[in-house]
């Protein structure tokens, strides 16, 4: 059937909450959860489940909710040395650029495009909502945003790794 088109998000009603239960194998937990709006269920942490629903269906279901909702990236900007946060709530390119475009304090309608530069060889891929969706969840990225000929941006996300933020600043503080 269609169920597997069926997703969660922070904008979804109980109804809708109730009905990705049912699809996603969660009806024992209809009760439990019918007052539960998308943003009620997505704000549950992954002990706050396992406690609800034992560990083996808590875990099922922590990593359902994370699967294709409510990605955190982390953006950094090259001159700079700490990272910002961007929580995309229904990932989606539209979204991303939006979040991007306002932490880099641009106007949303001048990015132009949003693209991953993949390392060892540097290819830009453009991030698509397809893309977005399937990303893993706190990645971090270098951006570098490029004026084009008309007077729109577009935003580079260079892959960092996630280790960056952690040890990079630490390392300068021990040198006395």
């Amino acid at each position: 059937g269609g169920t597997e088109l069926l997703n969660i998000h922070v904008h979804s009603s109980n109804k809708e909450t109730q009905d990705w239960l049912l699809a996603n194998r969660f009806g024992q937990y209809l009760s439990l959860f019918v007052n539960f709006a998308g943003v009620d269920l997505m704000r549950l942490s992954r002990k706050d489940l396992i406690e609800l629903c034992g560990a083996p269906d808590g875990i099922r279901m922590y990593n359902a909710l994370r699967s294709r909702t409510m990605k955190t990236i982390y953006i950094c900007l090259e001159h700079e040395k700490v990272f910002h946060a961007i929580f995309l709530e229904i990932p989606s390119a539209n979204e991303l650029a939006a979040k991007m475009a306002t932490k880099l304090n641009l106007s949303p309608s001048s990015v132009s495009s949003v693209v991953r530069e993949t390392p060892p060889y540097g290819i830009k891929v453009v991030m698509d909502d397809s893309f977005i969706q399937n990303m893993r969840d706190e990645e971090c990225f270098v951006i570098e945003t490029i004026e084009d000929e008309n007077g729109g941006y577009s935003i580079v996300l260079k892959e960092q790794s996630n280790t960056i933020s952690l040890h990079g600043m630490a390392s300068r503080t021990s040198s006395s």
